[in-house]
This record gives structure tokens, C-alpha cells and sequence, in this order.
């Protein structure tokens, strides 16, 4: 299933999601740049290896710090092709957005790096001898769906599905897409445990930390003003947006709205209003008349 649209509008800009967009090609496009020595070089030292750490004397004689933590959080920013880039990055732009405009960029910077790093932790605590070098952004990622989990629970998600050669279109709300997504994961990452995979595969302790640690995060530095309503964007021509108990759009038929509005004295018409009307072909008579002044006697 692959998600591509949500019923949530973002009106404001989200100047770290492209940020953090950029920074993910830029580091893509400059490991592709690198000799086979080099590149194997640079992912040793900046993706998770979790043996770096369990095996110090061995990590030494490669010329590795057992100590550093900064593969942590380099490890997010690294990809290792084009799918496993596109794939991550499309899903940070469509549910980080609503989190960044929600949150302001610079707490939405801090939680995403955040998420992401314990999610590598998670993914180091179960995987403590793999050799495997780990790179993605998706355990960072999994946090801004935790998040976006809590503050849109009647989102709708619209996602491709594949059945055999005919994509259907099917409409999810937010909170049975994501959590279908955790219990894949959580699922796969138990199955990995019993049958220890020997070489490259998915990170998916990384997808159930990230996710858990979005959930708890969130909740903590989440701003405490509600959230701004939906926008639907500029209406088209000859529209205007709806009025209460309308569909998404009406004509802007102003001559139809004056039919429709109640007229004075009538129920629903404004207070100010409701004043007997006139009948027709007289002119209009005040109901109080000014008390005559009294002359001499």
C-alpha cells in the first residue's frame, strides 16, 4: 500500500521538511560521487554498524570509535538507493508538514532528530552482533507518523493498493493506516528475531522504536493550542467555499443567497430585523407616532 494523499490541507510553510529533503538527496547524491573503497569507508564511519559497539577491540582495528554516538544520528540522512530515498522522502513531505506546521520548525527539528535517534537505539538493542551497516530515515520518519497519529485521528489517508495489474484507490482514516503499518512491522521485526536474517535487510526494530517514540514525544512537547482547522485552498472560479451544512462548494450566486435569506419578522431572520413589514404599494409608516404637542386652550 502506498499512501498518496491525506485529507489534511497545509496553508503554512514547512521550511524544514524541504531542508530536511535537501540534506537527504545532497548526502544520496555524494555517496554515489565515491570509489567502491571510499564509499565503503564512509558508510562504516557514518551508518550504524551495532557491532561497532558490542565489539570495541574489533571496531579499533578497523579504525572505528566504539565510543562515538554520532553514527546515530548520521545514519538518518543515508540511503542506500534510489527506491529506499524516494520511498522515505515522499512519506516525510506528506505527513511531516502537518506536524512541522503544527509544531513550529525549529520543536519539529528536535523532535524528528529525536525520533531518530532512538530509533537507532532500538534497532542496536536487537541487533547487537549484526556487521550490517543500517542507514534510512524511516525510523525518524515512523516517529512523524506516531505524531501524526495523536493530532489527526479523523485524517483520512487515500492509498494506492495494488491488486495484480489493477491499482485501486481506497480511503483509510489516518489512525487504522498507521496503526496497520506498526503491527506489520512489529510483526516482521519478531519474525527476524526467530529467523536472524544474514545479510542486508529492514530495520524494522528501528520502525517500531521511531513509531513509539513519536507517540511518547509528542505528547510531551505537542503545543497546547488546538489545531487550525483544514484549509481547502482557493476556490475554484464561479465557487466560494461552503456555508454551514453544504457541500465542499457552492455557486457564488448572490441573487439565489437573497432568496434563500429569511426575511424580516420571518424565523431565522436577524433580531434587528424583526419588524412588522410593510404592505405593498404603501410606503413605509412608523408604528409610533410622535405625541402632539399641546396648543393654547
Amino acid at each position: 500500500m502506498i499512501p498518496l494523499r491525506t485529507s489534511v490541507s497545509v496553508a503554512a510553510a514547512t521550511p524544514l521538511v524541504w531542508l530536511l529533503l535537501a540534506a537527504n538527496v545532497g548526502f544520496f547524491l555524494l555517496m554515489r560521487t565515491l570509489s567502491p573503497a571510499a564509499y565503503e569507508a564512509f558508510l562504516y564511519e557514518f551508518a550504524l554498524v551495532p557491532a561497532r559497539y558490542t565489539f570495541p577491540e574489533i571496531a579499533r582495528e578497523g579504525g572505528l570509535d566504539p565510543l562515538s554516538p554520532l553514527p546515530l544520528l548520521t545514519s538518518i540522512f543515508l540511503h542506500g538507493s534510489w527506491m529506499h530515498l524516494v520511498v522515505n522522502m515522499w512519506t516525510l513531505w506528506l505527513f511531516g508538514r502537518p506536524i512541522e506546521a503544527r509544531m513550529g520548525s525549529v520543536r519539529f527539528g528536535l523532535f524528528y532528530l529525536a525520533c531518530g535517534v532512538l530509533a537507532s537505539v532500538a534497532h542496536l538493542l536487537f541487533n547487537l552482533t549484526s556487521l550490517v551497516p543500517t542507514v534510512g530515515a524511516s525510523g525518524a520518519i515512523a516517529g512523524v507518523l506516531g505524531a501524526y497519529t495523536i493530532e489527526y485521528p479523523r485524517a483520512r489517508v487515500v492509498m494506492l493498493v495494488p491488486l495484480g495489474l489493477i491499482p485501486i484507490l481506497w480511503s483509510f482514516p489516518a489512525p487504522l493506516y498507521t496503526g496497520l503499518w506498526f503491527f506489520i512491522q512489529l510483526l516482521s521485526g519478531t519474525a527476524a528475531l526467530q529467523v536472524p536474517q544474514p545479510g542486508a535487510g529492514i530495520a524494522w526494530w528501528a520502525h517500531v522504536g521511531g513509531f513509539l517514540a513519536g507517540l511518547a514525544l509528542f505528547r510531551v512537547i505537542r503545543p497546547a493550542s488546538p489545531p487550525p482547522p483544514p484549509t481547502l485552498g482557493a476556490a475554484p472560479p464561479g465557487l466560494r467555499h461552503r456555508r454551514p451544512g453544504r457541500g465542499p462548494w457552492e455557486r457564488d450566486d448572490p441573487a439565489a443567497e437573497a432568496r434563500e435569506r429569511p426575511a424580516a419578522g420571518e424565523a431565522g431572520a436577524p433580531l434587528g430585523d424583526r419588524s412588522p413589514r410593510p404592505r405593498e404599494g404603501r410606503s413605509w409608516i412608523p408604528t409610533t407616532r410622535a405625541r402632539p404637542t399641546p396648543g393654547p386652550r
